[in-house]
């Protein structure tokens, strides 16, 4: 199983799994520091996990500025709030990888290994 670096945006969850094995992690309390982060010492990231609704920068200005960096780049975003709620409001398109809190850690391992397994696609 390969190993995994990945950023965790907005202290979401600590992933404890059999399924993935995590070389590196870092994290950032907000989008301005994982961009500040990324510039600072630019590091591969094969998975991005942000919330949506996050105080400053949106989870998907986050994502759409860091694929600017790392066109290569994967992305899955989480919220508290309904699908049907975040797509309407123009937050995120129809079709992107989300999964909706809570969650139990099966789930979350589950979809990060889907999202890393498959071709890369535009968010």
């Amino acid at each position: 199983m390969p190993s995994t670096r990945w950023v965790i945006i907005n202290n979401l969850l600590t992933i404890i799994s059999g399924n993935l094995e995590i070389a590196e992690r870092r994290e950032a309390p907000d989008g301005a520091v994982a961009l500040a982060l990324f510039d600072s010492d630019p590091f591969r990231i094969d998975l991005l996990l942000t919330d949506i609704v996050m105080p400053g920068m949106n989870g998907r200005q986050l994502a759409d500025e860091l694929l600017h960096r790392q066109p290569s780049l994967k992305v899955l975003f989480m919220t508290g709030y309904s699908r049907n709620a975040i797509v309407h409001q123009g937050r995120l398109d129809p079709g992107v990888s989300l999964l909706q809190k809570p969650l139990t850690q099966v789930i979350l391992a589950t979809k990060i290994r889907d999202i890393l397994d498959r071709p890369q696609t535009a968010i």
